[in-house]
């Protein structure tokens, strides 16, 4: 009994200290990416509500990726502006962009996620989940926008494959 319960202690033992070196070996390197976001044309829907002295608006559009992640967009964005009317107005969205893109080489689909903020010059990006060969691909980082209006964006950040 007591040589099976020692076997069962160096078993989990092992396998807790093998585990984080088994996660290492089997992820990819990250690999630095930038290029720009443009939207292309006027936004296809906006959507305007709110008598709180906050403004919340549903804007969807569509644009390109070029650089590192290049490819077609559509995108769905919530704003709320917040006192408005006030000098103490300002912003904050999250931006869901379907992207049919190229990524080294690798097509697919990604769900990329932006967050905006209209008290920060540099907001952030995620990307939750693709399609394809781009179905294990994560990465995160920053963007900011180039134009004035924001109509393009620069990003840059890093991305890896998982296997």
């Amino acid at each position: 009994m007591k040589r099976k319960i020692l076997l069962t202690v160096l078993s989990l033992t092992a396998i807790f200290l093998g585990a984080p070196c088994i996660g290492l070996a089997l992820a990819t390197p990250s690999t630095t990416v930038s290029g720009q976001i443009t939207v292309v044309g006027s936004p296809t829907r906006i959507e305007a509500a709110g008598e709180s002295g906050n403004l919340f608006m549903d804007i969807q559009g569509v644009g390109v990726f070029t650089g590192d992640i290049e490819g077609t967009f559509t995108a769905g964005a919530a704003w709320v502006f917040h006192k408005i009317g006030t000098p103490d107005m300002r912003a904050n969205a999250h931006i869901v962009n379907y992207v049919s893109a190229t990524v080294m080489g690798k097509t697919g689909t990604l769900t990329f996620m932006l967050y905006a903020n209209t008290g920060k010059m540099i907001n952030n990006w995620v990307i939750y989940g693709g399609t394809g060969e781009l179905a294990n691909l994560h990465g995160q980082g920053t963007y900011y926008a180039v134009t004035p209006g924001g109509d393009t964006l620069a990003y840059e950040g890093q991305i890896h494959f998982d296997p």
